[in-house]
């Protein structure tokens, strides 16, 4: 009884991280996607899973916290960027290896935060937040007319919960309406405590220069700018790439295929 006892609890533990496994697995690293913000593990499942899958990687996925359902979230203002941070080291804990990470606009700045005090095989941010803050990215945002209501009701949730404001900061022009709606149809809220962290993350370049590193921008981008990646690249001393033709949501977005050809490519260089 004990032993049936432990293998249900072993099988529900497996239940909660989201491994894909490749058929054939040729990579012996392993990959960890981290979402941004509003998002879930399901951006990286829509269609990045499947493209790395094929390569032959082994794709770990997760949801920060509160991050599990669509909508606006009750009590994520709370959470801190310190809690997405502590959430990503706890899913690298799980890992029998330093896996390669990818970290997604706030996502990229946790995996910053992360790389602090941690370290990994190699990083690589896409679309990500700066080092040294989003405040270019908060003023474009007060200066739409549903910027300054929603922010002085702390609800980050109102920013992205139409499909034309979920176009705007994520998505081209030229992305089908069915799948806009899909996406936006999938956003929750967001913590605005982790969004005031966001306004001065003050990183401390510490292991980022000890790994090799790549930077992802969009040319599309209405987030981040590409000068804020060639910044980001400059500090960290990392390569540094930019997909034209394609708005912030990388993995998601038009284009999506050749931005996991580059990643992929990237990694499979072999740069130390």
């Amino acid at each position: 009884m004990s032993d049936l006892i432990g293998l249900r609890a072993c099988l529900r533990e497996l239940s909660k991280s989201n491994v894909t496994q490749a058929m054939n697995p040729t990579h012996p690293k392993h990959i960890l996607f981290i979402h941004g913000a509003w998002h879930g593990a399901w951006c990286w499942e829509t269609y990045f899973v499947k493209l790395f899958a094929q390569r032959g990687y082994v794709t770990h996925t997760f949801d920060l916290p509160k991050h599990e359902s669509p909508g606006p979230t009750r009590g994520i203002n709370r959470l801190s960027l310190s809690d997405y941070v502590e959430a990503l080291k706890s899913e690298v804990a799980k890992l029998d290896q330093a896996p390669i990470i990818v970290g997604h606009s706030m996502g990229g700045l946790i995996l910053q935060k992360y790389l602090e005090t941690e370290t990994c095989e190699k990083a690589i941010l896409l679309a990500s937040a700066p080092p040294h803050g989003v405040w270019r990215t908060t003023i474009n945002i007060l200066r739409k007319s549903y910027g300054i209501p929603n922010l002085l009701k702390l609800n980050l949730f109102g920013i992205v919960d139409s499909t034309d404001k979920a176009r705007w900061a994520f998505f081209s022009d030229s992305l089908p309406a069915e799948e806009l709606k899909t996406y936006t149809s999938k956003l929750c809220g967001e913590s605005f405590r982790a969004f005031l962290n966001m306004l001065r993350p003050n990183v401390r370049v510490n292991q980022h220069s000890n790994i090799p590193m790549l930077v992802i921008g969009a040319e599309n981008d209405n987030i981040f700018s590409i000068k804020e990646h060639q910044a980001s690249a400059k500090t960290y001393d990392a390569d540094l790439i930019i997909i034209k033709d394609i708005a912030h949501d990388m993995m998601l977005d038009v284009n999506r295929e050749i931005v996991a050809e580059e990643i992929m490519n990237w990694i499979e260089s072999g740069r130390i």
